[in-house]
């Protein structure tokens, strides 16, 4: 009996996640404009100020077929070796990366697209 709950219950919960899955290609209207923001960051032991960093991203749809994008991302990191009760601190790094660029869009189905794209 105990194996017959976990079947169906593995069966819900595939179907569940079947139907999230198929969601996404029943949208009415396909952008490829967005803007989007994160950020990270490294919190441990071994951590002494907490590294990090942020980014934003997005894109634009200029035409039915052509969309430019870009991005920008910070991160700051520290680097630090500790042996025993010995803290050694090796060095800082930071990174800012800026991406801009443009892309085509092939249209295959009425819900499904195949694009290219190319940066700098």
């Amino acid at each position: 009996m105990k194996g017959i709950k976990m079947v169906k219950k593995a069966g819900v919960i595939v179907s569940v996640l079947a139907g999230m899955s198929l969601t996404p290609l029943y949208a009415s209207d396909m952008s490829y404009s967005y803007v989007e923001a994160g950020y990270f960051f490294k919190n441990d032991a071994t951590d002494i100020d907490g590294d990090g960093g942020f980014k934003i991203d997005g894109s634009f749809q200029i035409t039915d077929n052509i969309f430019a994008f870009g991005s920008y991302n910070k991160w700051d990191f520290e680097k630090e070796l500790i042996l025993g009760d010995r803290y050694y601190f090796i060095g800082e790094l930071g990174v800012t990366k800026f991406e801009a660029g443009g892309g085509y869009i092939f249209p295959l189905h009425e819900n499904w697209d195949l694009y290219g794209a190319a940066s700098l």
